[in-house]
């Protein structure tokens, strides 16, 4: 998890270092140092070092930015003592053996952060601290695991831009003040990338004190203790952090709830999971601790609802009270009337009329209403609706009124512009905050007689100076505070601001935007002072209106511009970003590009107007670094800004005209004066003030112009280094009093909120959501540009999905569900849970649920839509937008792009063109197959309008993702998917690629691979149906039949050979094997059990399937073994062969059959092409007792191309005769197979030993053991290799096995076991597990016997099998005599009811997914409670109509069953219950055979988690049976007869519920049927 640590320090000689050597060191590099002739190397140290590099002011000479440079700055510094001390060898010595040469840091890097990320962070860290002020940087990324860490080393000097290094070192870089600043800055930046990365753990740069944590912060150690350690040795270091993490663990035993603050300082509620990892973090990895602590912590905290995520929040007692004393406050101000007697509505109109006639009917309602006589006041204002030119009204009725009116806000810049353009004293929000509290504490203080004899007579005149010092600035019954950007501030600080404003009894108006940046403390408090005056205007508590809007868009100049911000400030983001992309103002580029054209469009509009200001937004500080850098490039070109630069200040280089950003607030270093020079009191210099270069005196003294005609003196400090007498003197050191400024053409989103500019120009980034687009888009009067990388974004429907997230900012109450909305939050939850099981079945091509899916999720979007402001928190919680919801019901088509309209139109046309050119060419095919089709009159047409079709598909291919979403549209009307685009691209193509040869013989060629229907004509007997290699050796045996073949095509072609064998490419072969896998299925495997025109099936169950014809053609899939491919796949699978062999075998067998379907006769005067004999090849038993030497063997010898063979396991039969062999072979990485090889007969008499398998009755490996211990217990295991160790480790046994793995334990007889004694030991992972089940099931069917599977032990690595090496420890002969589970017939249905699945069926199920490792096993009692489970379930779920095969049936079914409580009278701990109803809900998951979907521990661990919560939450108890008793009538402590005599009630009751609110919604939905009926007659409308 990402921890904080930054250390500091120096690179000194006094103690033997060099900045040379601890280059080489922290880089794992060869360097050479001059000054002492010493070559240095660490390149051991290279292999946990990431990344490195050298970085280094842009003005900087080339030898700057490599390694090399220390070299160079360890010379300058004996240099440096020469010149420094000429005639003093003392100190020059003194000077040379103790220089500092380097500073040096060291960073902790977060282990969430891939690596390449870190990289980006630290660069960016780097440059923005360091390289900024001129220095060079070397920085190495180590990404040891566990301990990722980067070493930055600064140099003590700054870089001239002709190679000069700096006469005085930058002492100020490495002061305390600016280590903070420093220390900041890298916990900001880390942060930034957590959440751009998705990561919701922050850092932190503050102690544990400033946190309210009471623990003891531990010391970094480094390398050196690490080392010592290793050794044996304990450092100081090492020793101190021990105690200080023994202490720290100590007192989190003894009080856990000391950690719970750190967790509620930036979010309101956090997880279980939060609160484990702060514990690990600092208590270790004791389990037993860990649990007992987090335990204790959980019960300390309070418990607060469940979110959207499924997971429990919590909160602590202290943020709880905070928010409900917050919460109180507002509720009784907004109900509280403001003493304003002196204050008419008659001079508020008369103001009104005399001041701002120019005001819209809502800015007029505003005002008044503001100005009404309530204590609260909220006024809600999109982003350029006026709400500061509002607000200067209500100041100015006010003040007329003789009330003082103050504002605040968060930041200084907002808070200096609400002053500005209301006329009105202002401060931020931390400044008044400060004033008040210190003269509240003041008046308490001064008249106690306590305190003055407690803390003396000096304190109470302290206390005497601060009222009267702060006496003006109190809050009191004339103020009237206005707070702009409300929604910036957090719930603690709202609870400190209320409470004063409550005290004195002054008006309080909040403004804000609700749909803005929201507050970085916790909690989202603005949202619900929204609510709040809401709901007091819904139930009518007040005559008075506390809410206000202002909804009408001002700011922009152009009609539709306010049209698109007003779409954006209601979150429709779609329709707002299609109107710019109407418009031309939306542009997708490269990331190479993104800088270049963003500057490109920043000169245009400058040289269009350079009066007007415009501001380029950007989502990251190195994003706003690059495109500033481009634009002062482009504008140097242009002349608009100096061509040379002129200062350099803190490492960046200004030229004159350049535009600047002040980033530190300052009231003393800078004064603000008026074009005349006169000094503007009031006035000072805020972090986001902005000006512009206008001079440089001769001194250095920087002239700034600021908005307004003011302007600013940055002055400059000249200082001249000591030299010694006689020498000469060098240049002056030039510093200035404020260094705190930037470029200001491009800053980030977060600084532009509450700036209006002319134009704005905004690079999207995919870490954006909808309210940071919202505030970068309405930013601007009058024009705004938005460009997008297509590395982010791949079309403007990604652009536009991805920007209309939603972050939502919570409040504790939020998780507080109020009775009359648990249905909304339900119906939110099931909307969600289908997004995301719609995303799974997707992602498996389940595309038959995966429509039943969304068709639910539509439907529950739509229920949502009715009453959306209902919903809308919940919606908000899950990430979602109203406008999404449309979108997906369908009652809101998405805006398109212009590309995506055009892609549209290109689809439907190419679907259209596909349509016809289908329906022609079968018109010709009924009438002229063949070959003949070109003689058909309508066969031009066609051709012509096939060309056209495949150019419609290249052009589609080269844009995919552009078209994917039409065609899914059009796909079911024309028959057009990506497998079409695909094949007709490619056909067009390649028509491209051999025009040369004549279009009728093109065509010849294409149409017989396409549509050849002469499949009837099968070269193998249908007899032959092994499914094996027949073919695999007979490229040698057919040379004069390949020369026959190639003369005909010569002939025919009328081209050379050799083009015949180039058409032969890879990519050719694949397609052409695709295109014949319909012989090669027969060939393989015979006549299919299952057939369809386009699909033939495999199989008992039809686990083998291979599509034969339409758009899937070549698709082959085997679902026992998990594995699909193409026809090469299936090659290989037939043939266990290698993907290169299979190729070779398919490149033979084309050549054998290509007159099959390639080339046909023209006329009846054309010779036929020369047939090819077929031969088949049958195993026969026994074979031969001989030795068979592979290598020896031509048709056998390939097979160890590459390979050695290492084993040899032969299959008897009873009587030990051979009947073939699996050979293990292996290449020299390690890389197996196991190919059969049996003797086998053609139908010409010949007898030879082939690789071909056994076919479909397979003999079993060991029978000659069952007759010679015919008494002996059976013990199966997998693989020959594993049969053999087995026989050794267990010789009582017969140990048997079968060839093929998994997918073919069907294919394998297994009627020899028959009255055996069987257990079965599976491979260790899930293949094998589903093996042994497999087998159980065919054991089952054929006999009436009982059959084990050894329960293995969780410890055992995965894949272990009896060939691997024992672990230590275990006892391989207890675990296969301890009672395994039994699985036995007769056992089925024993003493239990029919509506049951057998007890067999229980433990197979328990078995596969392990929920005896959960839960431990059953007992025989367990079943009927799993029984009594599985019928409720059955029985609810089939009343509700909820479907079985959803995906979160499990955890749905195991919640609600426990939460609903049926069960608590069982005679059954909590655990038993919680299992009982986990494996009652697995089987229910899992019927109709689904024995395999898919069931993970996480389900597992969500029960216990559910458990372990309910039962530490004893309060929750209390008030759920407390409902229940209002409902269902009896005591929540009832015993547990009265209890169980009330379950039949609680279940009718329940069971009743879920029927009625399936009535209601079959009744809602004939209303609205009806009505819709109603609309259309009484409008004349035919149905």
């Amino acid at each position: 998890m990402a921890i904080y640590h930054l250390r500091s320090g120096f690179v000194s000689r006094s103690s033997g270092r060099s900045s040379v050597q601890s280059a080489a060191y922290i880089t794992g590099s060869d360097l050479h140092e001059t000054r002492r002739d010493l070559d240095v190397s660490y390149k051991n140290r290279h292999s946990d070092i990431a990344f490195t590099n050298t970085l280094a002011p842009e003005h900087a000479p080339q030898q700057f930015y490599e390694i090399g440079v220390w070299d160079l700055l360890e010379n300058f510094e004996d240099e440096y003592a020469i010149k420094r001390f000429p005639n003093c060898l003392e100190s020059r010595d003194k000077y040379l053996n103790s220089a500092q040469t380097a500073q040096t840091v060291v960073i902790a890097l977060p282990r969430e952060l891939d690596v390449g990320v870190a990289k980006e962070l630290v660069e960016e860290f780097a440059k923005e601290r360091f390289v900024s002020r001129g220095l060079i940087v070397t920085y190495a990324i180590h990404d040891d695991e566990g301990n990722p860490h980067a070493h930055l080393m600064i140099s003590r000097r700054t870089a001239g831009e002709g190679g000069e290094l700096s006469w005085a070192k930058d002492r100020e870089i490495v002061s305390r003040k600016e280590l903070l600043v420093t220390r900041k800055l890298w916990a900001d930046l880390t942060n930034h990338y957590l959440e751009r990365e998705g990561f919701s753990v922050r850092i932190t740069e503050k102690s544990f004190a400033d946190l309210g944590v009471n623990l003891e912060p531990t010391q970094h150690r480094g390398w050196v203790a690490d080392k010592l350690e290793g050794m044996g040795v304990n450092s100081r270091i090492v020793h101190e952090n021990s105690e200080i993490f023994m202490r720290n663990r100590e007192a989190l035993i003894e009080e856990p709830a000391v950690i719970l603050p750190e967790l509620t300082s930036k979010a309101a509620t956090f997880t279980q999971m939060n609160l484990l990892k702060a514990i690990q973090k600092r208590v270790g990895d004791d389990d037993k601790v860990v649990a007992n602590v987090f335990e204790s912590a959980l019960q300390q905290s309070v418990v607060v609802g469940e979110g959207m995520d499924g997971q429990i929040r919590y909160t602590t007692q202290s943020y709880k009270d905070i928010e409900e004393q917050a919460v109180n406050k507002a509720v009784e101000l907004l109900a509280t009337p403001f003493e304003q007697s002196k204050l008419s509505e008659d001079s508020s109109n008369k103001h009104l009329a005399n001041h701002f006639a120019y005001f819209s009917q809502e800015q007029k309602d505003a005002v008044l209403g503001l100005t009404q006589e309530q204590s609260l006041a909220v006024l809600v204002g999109r982003a350029g609706a006026g709400k500061t030119t509002t607000l200067k009204a209500v100041s100015e009725i006010y003040q007329n009124a003789g009330f003082r009116v103050i504002g605040t806000s968060l930041s200084a810049m907002a808070a200096e512009n609400l002053g500005q353009e209301a006329g009105i004293k202002t401060a931020t929000l931390h400044s008044w905050l400060y004033q008040w509290e210190r003269y509240q504490a003041a008046s308490e203080k001064f008249l106690s007689f306590d305190n003055v004899m407690e803390e003396g007579v000096f304190k109470q005149l302290d206390w005497y100076k601060d009222l009267k010092r702060f006496e003006s600035i109190k809050l009191n019954k004339d103020t009237v505070l206005i707070v702009d950007e409300a929604g910036m501030v957090g719930t603690r600080q709202w609870g400190e601001l209320l409470t004063h404003v409550q005290r004195s009894g002054a008006k309080l108006i909040a403004v804000g935007d609700d749909n803005q940046f929201k507050a970085i403390e916790a909690g989202d408090f603005f949202r619900e002072l929204k609510d709040q005056a809401l709901q007091q205007i819904n139930n009518q508590i007040s005559n008075q209106t506390n809410l206000f809007n202002l909804q009408e868009i001002r700011r922009q100049q152009h009609g539709w511009m306010k049209d698109a911000s007003q779409q954006l400030a209601e979150l429709n983001i779609s329709e707002g970003l299609s109107t710019y992309e109407q418009h031309g103002h939306v542009h997708q580029t490269s990331k190479a590009n993104l800088a270049d054209e963003i500057a490109t469009a920043y000169l245009n509009k400058l040289k269009s107007d350079q009066s007007q200001t415009g501001l380029v937004l950007a989502f990251t500080n190195a994003q706003t670094n690059s495109i500033n850098q481009t634009i002062r490039d482009q504008l140097k070109q242009s002349g608009l800004i100096g061509k040379k630069d002129i200062v350099n200040v803190n490492g960046k280089n200004f030229a004159m005209g350049d535009h600047i950003v002040f980033l530190k607030n300052d009231k003393i270093k800078l004064t603000i004066t008026n074009a005349d020079g006169v000094v503007q009191k009031g006035l000072s210099i805020k972090n986001g003030t902005q000006g512009s270069i206008v001079g440089v005196d001769n001194q250095g003294n920087i002239k700034v112009q600021l908005a307004h005609n003011y302007y600013t003196i940055i002055s400059a400090i000249n200082s001249f280094p000591k030299v010694a007498i006689g020498q000469p003197q060098p240049e002056p050191i030039r510093e200035y009093n404020y260094h705190h400024i930037s470029y200001g053409y491009a800053v980030t989103t977060y600084k532009a909120q509450g700036q209006t500019v002319d134009f704005t120009i905004v690079a999207a980034s995919k870490h954006m959501d909808a309210k940071g687009l919202y505030v970068a888009m309405t930013r601007h009067r009058n024009d705004v540009q938005l460009f997008y990388q297509k590395e982010d974004f791949s079309t403007f429907k990604a652009l536009t999905s991805q920007l209309s997230r939603f972050e939502h900012k919570d409040l504790v109450k939020d998780y507080t569900i109020r009775p009359e909305n648990e249905a909304n939050w339900q119906r939110v939850q099931e909307y969600r849970l289908c997004v995301l099981d719609a995303a799974a079945v997707a992602k498996a091509n389940d595309w038959h649920t995966y429509h039943q899916i969304k068709q639910d999720q539509i439907n529950l979007g739509k229920e949502i839509l009715q009453d959306f402001n209902k919903h809308q928190l919940y919606i908000h919680q899950a990430g979602l937008t109203q406008e999404m919801l449309g979108i997906t019901t369908g009652q809101k088509v998405r805006p398109l792009s212009i590309a995506e309209e055009k892609a549209k139109i290109t689809v439907e046309l190419y679907g259209e063109t596909a349509y016809l050119a289908r329906s022609i060419w079968n018109g010709i095919r009924k009438t002229h197959p063949g070959s003949k089709c070109y003689s058909h009159p309508s066969y031009a047409q066609f051709n012509e309008i096939r060309h056209e079709r495949n150019s419609l598909a290249q052009t589609i291919a080269e844009n995919y993702p552009l078209h994917r979403e039409f065609i899914n549209q059009f796909g079911r009307v024309y028959g057009i998917n990506s497998k079409t685009v695909e094949a007709q691209s490619r056909q067009f193509r390649e028509s491209q690629s051999i025009d040369k040869y004549s279009e009728k013989k093109d065509e010849l060629w294409y149409n017989n691979k396409l549509y050849n229907n002469n499949y009837r004509k099968y070269e193998i007997s249908k007899n032959c149906n092994t499914g094996q290699e027949n073919q695999l050796n007979q490229g040698n045996q057919n040379k004069e039949y390949t020369i026959q073949q190639q003369q005909y095509y010569q002939q025919y072609h009328h081209q050379p050979v050799d083009h015949y064998q180039k058409s032969l490419d890879a990519k050719f072969i694949k397609q052409e094997l695709d295109a014949r896998i319909k012989d090669l299925a027969y060939q393989f495997l015979g006549q299919p059990n299952q057939q369809k025109a386009t699909e033939w099936r495999y199989g008992n169950k039809g686990s083998i399937s291979i599509h034969v014809a339409g758009h899937k053609q070549g698709l082959y899939s085997n679902f026992e073994t998990g594995e699909s491919g193409n026809a090469l796949k299936l090659i290989q699978d037939q043939l266990n062969l290698d993907h290169k062999q299979a190729f070779k075998w398919g490149v033979e067998w084309l050549g054998q059959s290509h007159n099959h379907t390639l080339h046909k006769q023209r006329d009846t005067q054309r010779q036929p092409v020369p047939q090819q004999p077929t031969q088949t090849w049958q195993p026969i038993y026994p074979a031969p007792s001989h030795q068979v030497d592979i290598s020896n063997e031509k048709s056998l010898a390939y097979m160890l191309k590459g390979r050695q063979e290492t084993a040899r396991y032969a299959y008897k039969d009873a009587d030990n005769n051979i009947l073939g062999y699996v050979v293990r072979m292996e290449d020299k990485q390690g890389n197996k197979i196991t190919p059969t090889l049996t003797y086998c007969l053609n139908q010409e008499g010949k007898e030879q030993w082939r690789w071909q398998g056994f076919g479909n009755e397979r003999p079993l490996y060991g029978l000659e053991q069952l007759k010679e211990k015919p008494d002996a217990k059976v013990l199966i295991v997998e693989g020959e290799k594993t049969a053999e160790a087995a026989r050794k480790l267990f010789p009582d046994y017969s140990v048997i096995t079968w060839s093929g793995g998994c997918g073919a334990v069907n294919k394998t007889d297994w009627t020899v076991l028959k009255n055996k004694d069987i257990t079965i030991w599976p491979d260790n992972d899930k293949p094998g597990i589903n093996a042994a089940v497999k087998i159980v099931d065919v054991l089952k069917v054929k006999e009436n016997q009982t059959v084990k599977i050894v329960d293995l032990p969780p410890t055992l690595p995965h894949k272990w099998d009896l060939a691997d090496k024992v672990p230590d420890g275990m006892d391989i002969k207890e675990i296969l005599n301890r009672r395994p589970q039994t699985l036995t017939k007769q056992e089925h249905l024993k003493d239990l009811p029919d509506s049951l699945i057998h007890k067999g069926k229980i433990d197979q199920i328990i078995y596969q997914h392990k929920l005896d490792t959960t839960f431990g096993r059953l007992n025989n009692a367990d079943y009927k409670h799993v029984h009594k489970v599985f019928d409720v379930l059955k029985e609810t779920y089939r009343t509700a109509n909820i479907k079985t095969s959803d995906d979160w049936t499990l955890k749905r079914a195991t919640f609600m069953v426990y939460n609903l409580r049926e069960f608590s009278s069982l005679p059954m701990k909590d655990d038993e219950r919680a299992r009982a109803c986990l494996v009652a809900a697995t089987i229910f998951a899992n019927q109709n055979e689904r024995t395999d979907s898919a069931t993970t521990y996480d389900n597992h661990f969500k029960a216990v988690r559910v458990i372990n919560t309910h039962n530490q939450s004893k309060d929750l108890y209390t008030q759920a049976e407390n409902s229940f008793k209002e409902i269902f009538g009896f005591q929540p402590n009832a015993p547990l007869e009265v209890r169980q005599n009330s379950v039949p009630a609680l279940q009718e009751k329940v069971l009743n519920q879920i029927k009625q609110l399936d009535l209601h919604y079959q009744q809602r939905s004939l209303e609205i049927a009806t009505k819709a009926l109603n609309m259309q007659k009484s409008k004349g409308m035919e149905l």
